[in-house]
This record gives structure tokens, sequence and C-alpha cells, in this order.
């Protein structure tokens, strides 16, 4: 799975000499530490069905946290009143849940949702992680 790892940061990725703002990591647990309970509840959810799907690293850095198989399929961030979910997708998508969208190559997009609740984490959100991880094979 991972081909390179930083001399720096010491992190992990897909790509040999990958360019990465080079920022240490730190522990899933550091992380959620002065995030509300519910936050946490959130990632474990996420987590759980990702590990379901098969080898994937989670990978806790200062600006949040990257759910990553050959390349980053899924990040989630800390924001003021929620976390927000980032997928990469297939581009021309439309959904009400959709915050925010980025384009990134090969005709992908990367699409925010927002989740204040461990409930938002819901069937949609699962498949769209799913279809995530497929599209990162």
């Amino acid at each position: 799975m991972p081909v390179w790892t930083c001399p720096e940061c010491e992190r992990t990725f897909g790509r040999a000499k990958q360019g990465h703002l080079c920022i240490p990591g730190t522990t899933v647990d550091e992380w959620f530490a002065d995030e509300p309970a519910e936050h946490r509840a959130i990632h474990d959810r996420i987590a759980e069905h990702l590990e379901a799907l098969g080898d994937v690293r989670i990978e806790a850095v200062a600006v949040g946290i990257f759910y990553k198989r050959r390349r980053n399929l899924a990040e989630l961030r800390g924001r003021a009143d929620h976390l927000g979910l980032s997928m990469v997708l297939p581009a021309g998508r439309d959904h009400e849940r959709f915050t925010r969208r980025d384009p990134v190559s090969g005709g992908r997009t990367s699409y925010r949702v927002a989740l204040r609740h461990p409930d938002d984490v819901d069937r949609q959100v699962l498949d769209w992680l799913t279809e995530a991880w497929d599209l990162c094979g």
C-alpha cells in the first residue's frame, strides 16, 4: 500500500516523493482530546466502515484526520460547530448535503458534508465513502 515515507514527518504516501505539507502526525486520541464526544463517535463510525472494506490507513495530523487507501479517499476536519467530511468522488454530483465541491484531477471532485452528530453518518454517507474507497482502488 504505502510506497514512500517522508523522512521528515514520517507520514506515508502512495507515490514516491509525494508533495505534501510536511507536518508531524499525532494520534487519533490526541486529535479528539479537546473535541466533543460526538465528534469522536463520528470518526469511529467512519473508521469502522472503512476498516470493514479493507486495509485503510488512518492518519491524524494537526489539520484533521486523513483516511487513505492508495491515496486520500476522505478527510475529516474540525469546524466551529461541526466536522467537515470531504470525500473524493466522480465529478458532476449534486446533493443537498454537499456544502462544498472542489475539483481534483482525473474527473474527480472532493465533496464536503457537514457532520454534527454520529447519526449524520447515515447510509448515504457510508455509500459515498464506499464509492470513494472503490475509486481509490
